[in-house]
């Protein structure tokens, strides 16, 4: 996917849109408004406002939401997942976003597995998140395309891999889901095989040189149904000083991801709602906070000390 010239400007601090036609400017318009209409609910059925949109405003230039002067997110018109970025009040993954910013000053390095389009890298490698080193990790051929494009867009300035993060590494398996957002090595029964990756250990991949040596790592965890297991891979990885920031999925009533990372793996686990950090007491804790299953839930997670402290400073 290219960058530059052909695509349109959206300048979050102004609201202005540069470089669209008519058409294109009354959808981002519309997309905007239903944005700004869906967020009291969550959200929840905004994919099928952005669809119509798009279709009712038909465009091919790509989108890109300009933060500020360094951060700049590109994604194709009409995206029914991160069109939301259209209302200028949206904060995304409100959790991981507060707890990014909380920890700017802190010197560590960012695993950004499940990486997407590279929205949390161009955050945290930016000075306004503190300026730190990433490596971002996608597993989707076609996903991988764009976030090569704002690795550009954003001076290079975070590494990228198409790997999927698995338990073993250098398998070749195959990548389902019909969302781009919900892509995942584990079949669906509703798609299907896209283009086949090879696989990743988290332990293998903290042996890249911009990780070997980092003295503190924030891993970032959001690959749709392998958390499990790719952290069954991380042994090495989980010693060192490390906070894990992870989704629990509304859809799964066991959380299976906190229940390993407090009982397996022995870990302090976090959360945070209405602008305040608390402990998790057991996995039971999250049936009164995962209301919808339809959406992710982020929670953090770590047995290292250093780690553990700053959290008991944020939680108060």
């Amino acid at each position: 996917m290219a960058t530059g010239e052909a695509q349109v400007i959206f300048d979050v601090a102004t609201g202005a849109i540069k470089g669209a036609g008519p058409v294109q400017y009354a959808g981002l318009r519309a997309m905007a408004l239903a944005a700004k209409a869906f967020r009291p609910v969550e959200d929840v059925g905004f994919s099928y406002a952005a669809r119509l949109v798009r279709s009712l405003f038909p465009a091919s230039k790509e989108v890109i939401v300009r933060f500020d002067g360094e951060r700049a997110f590109q994604f194709p018109y009409g995206d029914a997942y991160w069109s939301l970025l259209l209302n200028r009040n949206h904060v995304y993954e409100e959790e991981v976003d507060a707890f990014l910013l909380a920890i700017k000053d802190i010197d560590y390095a960012f695993i950004d597995c499940g990486a997407n389009y590279g929205y949390w890298s161009i955050q945290v490698t930016s000075d306004s998140y503190g300026g730190h080193v990433s490596v971002a990790i996608e597993a989707d051929e076609e996903t991988y395309s764009v976030l090569q494009s704002n690795q550009v867009l954003n001076s290079g300035r975070f590494e990228i891999m198409h790997r999927a993060v698995a338990r073993h590494d250098d398998e070749r398996v195959a990548i389902y889901g019909k969302k781009h957002e919900a892509r995942s090595i584990v079949a669906d029964g509703d798609s299907a095989a896209r283009a086949p990756v090879v696989t990743i250990s988290l332990d293998t991949l903290a042996e890249n040189p911009s990780l070997k040596d980092a003295r503190t790592l924030v891993l970032k965890l959001d690959i749709e149904g392998v958390e499990v297991s790719a952290l069954e891979g991380a042994k090495k990885l989980l010693e060192r000083d490390i906070i894990v920031v992870y989704e629990d999925h509304g859809s799964d009533p066991r959380h299976q991801v906190t229940d390993y990372l407090m009982n397996a793996a022995g870990m302090r686990a976090y959360g945070f709602e209405r602008g305040r950090f608390f402990n998790l007491t057991s996995p039971r804790d999250l049936d009164a906070m995962k209301t919808n299953s339809r959406r992710g839930y982020d929670f953090f997670a770590t047995k290292s000390d250093f780690w553990q402290r700053k959290m008991s400073e944020l939680v108060g």
